[in-house]
């Protein structure tokens, strides 16, 4: 990575989010559980660690993307869009585990879009 690219990611606050240390742990507990761990260790625990790393990891990649998009300056708007999307992710994942009418609204909707 030369000097302009690595002073850019460090320097942007999507970026830094994303490269958190807490998103990258989140990021390769997700992809151990999920290449490794399931197939190996089928168990409740596997499939919980992949919500648990899932929901960690999820609000960081929005997150990047809102920052990116809207730009804030303010510290106190990028901390407001942090908890906005822990609980959009929350409400999401709830909704989904919670009710099966949303979830086969949600996957068929998913199917369609992406075949």
């Amino acid at each position: 990575m030369d000097q302009m690219t690595r002073r850019f990611v460090t320097s942007t606050p999507a970026f830094r989010a994303l490269l958190s240390r807490p998103a990258l742990v989140a990021l390769a507990l997700l992809l151990l559980n999920d290449h490794v761990l399931k197939h190996e260790f089928p168990s409740l625990l596997s499939d919980k660690l992949s919500d648990f790393a899932g929901l960690f990891f999820a609000p960081y990649v929005l997150l990047t993307i809102a920052l990116v998009v809207l730009r804030p300056r303010e510290r106190s708007a990028i901390d407001a869009l942090s908890w906005f999307m822990y609980g959009a992710v929350a409400l999401v994942f709830t909704a989904l585990k919670g009710s099966p009418d949303v979830n086969h609204a949600v996957v068929g909707a998913v199917t369609r879009v992406l075949p």
